[in-house]
């Protein structure tokens, strides 16, 4: 009987999941929030002292220990190798175009070894240190694509269901394709070649248009690429680089130039007729169509009706919402961290069944998203004694938010265990009106300093699901975007892209009780069952993570208000302002 921790040790989104020993995940976290570092690249999962504070909280030091990486031991040999490679053709490269990428490569590969060989270590001697007895700690490391399948597949509703994991690399491969059958994964096949990849093809994408692939800005590329519009020459151009038959792409490694891509992006972005939004609509459309072939191709071999969907790719909600649309499957899950830092639930997970049949796996607790952290309480009363405009909303929380929302507040939520994935879904959630169409110029100048174009997305109640959107699909973690209905697309023009579509949250009474309730109080104002939601944080952090950063963030950005737990901040005082407009009484 032993816990199981699973770490992420990539290069970056470095994570850490521990799964007790009855098979209950009790903890996920992205270091990015503990350090409030953007991507935490270069920062190892179990850094001091919170690997000290989290073992006293989470790991039963009575029983052994099972430590897990997100990367198996060929790996690190893997990359010695590659090192190695690079050093003989250095000289000869010195002065070639592709000295500058060989010396990022070179620099990345340096990062991946350091991440891999010194994470856990900090971890094992916290363990040593507070050990209860005889126990042992041991070790284990997993195959990078079976970790991503891992957690994708058993997140998910399925018994049985393809995985496609489709990300920039992986162990030498760049996709990997599984089956489950019973709740037991199996490999199909993989793709070799990292360099022939949706994600590295994004990557370069991304770049193209003017934006940082290395701090993960290809989101900027989805939300401009509807102000855009397609070119023929270079989808013709672009799209040659990554020919796919039998779902795999299929250009020769030894043919393969990473210059292609250097000189493709040079020229477009030489060339007034194409803009940056035409890249990113162009770009967009490749990935879709090289992403639907492959899928296509995928269910051919197995006629599965479900499919999981993980690592990088996933996380382009814009192709998701098309994937029932344009592929033969019926049924379509995204777990909710995709990306890399998803990897150390799953590395956690296997390690747990190395150890244990599947039956005593809690599923279930793994499709909830809300593995993080909470608030202070010591923190919080402290902060409560010293801020002038605090009050306790008790009970009647969602109703007095609701009111405020309504009434054009901008307001921080912060709730429970905070998320475990990119996306806040109403626990660490910036809120506000949907219905106001100027609402999202506001947010993105006054609060999230960033970009004009960035949406907002759409919490929604999931029963009404179809009356807001077009051939609506139930999406619990934001993670694919549809169709807004002409008529609503009216109603909430705040969470309506330049393209009539929004990237949702269905919300249930199941999920996210409180979070229903709020929606539901605000449907009961308005005639509205839609909250804009947005992350809480501002450009370039991390999603907030402890009172000190909520406290930042409310006294250095356009936030009106911010509830934690049940006790309300603002900047001026509400209480006459209810008593006056709403005849509310907020004690």
């Amino acid at each position: 009987m032993s816990t199981y921790i699973g770490l992420c040790c990539s290069a970056h989104d470095s994570a850490i999941a521990i799964i007790d020993k009855t098979g209950k995940i009790v903890f996920a976290e992205a270091g990015e929030r503990s350090l409030q570092i953007k991507r935490a690249l270069n920062c190892i999962p179990d850094h001091y002292p919170f690997i000290s504070k989290l073992t006293n909280k989470y790991v039963d030091l009575s029983s052994d220990v099972l430590i897990s990486k997100n990367w198996s031991s060929n790996h690190q040999r893997n990359i010695k190798m590659a090192k190695i490679g690079i050093d003989i053709i250095k000289p000869i490269l010195f002065l070639s175009p592709l000295a500058e990428i060989t010396r990022k490569y070179e620099f990345m590969l340096s990062l991946q070894n350091h991440m891999f060989s010194f994470s856990g270590q900090n971890l094992k001697r916290v363990l040593e240190q507070k050990k209860e007895g005889y126990i042992l700690i041991k070790e284990r490391n997993f195959d990078h694509h079976l970790c991503h399948a891992s957690a994708g597949f058993y997140s998910s509703p399925f018994s049985n269901a393809d995985i496609a994991v489709i990300d920039g690399y992986g162990e030498m491969t760049s996709t990997a394709f599984f089956s489950a059958n019973d709740n037991k994964l199996k490999k199909i096949k993989s793709i070799p070649d990292s360099k022939n990849s949706l994600g590295f093809f994004y990557s370069y994408l991304c770049k193209a248009c003017g934006f940082d692939p290395d701090m993960g800005e290809e989101w900027k590329v989805m939300g401009l690429a509807p102000y855009g519009r397609l070119n023929p020459k270079l989808y013709e151009s672009l799209s040659k680089l990554l020919p796919v038959k039998k779902g795999a792409f299929t250009k020769p490694y030894l043919t393969f130039d990473i210059a292609d891509y250097d000189r493709l992006i040079s020229e477009s972005l030489q060339n007034d007729e194409i803009k940056p939004e035409d890249i990113a609509f162009t770009g967009q459309k490749i990935f879709e169509d090289k992403m639907f072939l492959c899928l296509n191709e995928l269910h051919a071999q197995t006629n599965s009706k479900n499919l999981v969907l993980v690592g990088g790719a996933a996380l382009n909600s814009s192709c998701n919402g098309k994937i029932i649309q344009n592929t033969a499957y019926q049924n379509f899950f995204v777990y909710n961290a995709p990306g890399d830092d998803g990897t150390a639930v799953g590395a956690a997970i296997l390690a747990f069944l190395s150890e244990n049949h599947v039956s005593k796996l809690q599923r279930n607790l793994l499709s909830s998203p809300y593995l993080g952290n909470t608030i202070s309480k010591n923190k919080l009363q402290k902060l409560t004694k010293n801020t002038p405009y605090n009050y306790d909303l008790k009970s009647n929380s969602e109703v007095i938010l609701a009111l405020l929302i309504s009434r054009g507040y901008i307001v921080g939520l912060v709730r429970g265990k905070s998320e475990f994935g990119p996306r806040s879904l109403g626990h660490r959630s910036i809120l506000a009106d949907p219905r106001d169409s100027k609402i999202k110029d506001v947010i993105n100048k006054k609060l999230k300093y960033r970009e004009n174009f960035r949406p907002f997305a759409p919490s929604i109640l999931h029963e009404y699901g179809p009356q807001i959107f077009e051939n609506y699909e139930y999406s619990p973690y934001m993670e694919r975007t549809l169709k807004i209905r002409q008529e609503f697309q009216k109603k909430i023009p705040g969470v309506t892209h330049i393209n009539g579509t929004g990237r949702l949250q269905s919300v249930t009474r199941e999920n996210s009780p409180d979070y229903y309730k709020l929606i539901q109080e605000f449907y009961k104002i308005t005639g509205i069952p839609v909250l804009l939601n947005t992350s809480f944080n501002v450009a370039g952090k991390p999603i907030i993570n402890d009172v000190d950063d909520i406290c930042a963030a409310l006294y250095t950005t356009g936030l009106d208000a911010i509830l934690i737990e049940n006790i309300l901040l603002t900047k001026k005082p509400i209480q006459n302002y209810l008593d006056e407009k709403f005849n509310c009484d907020l004690l």
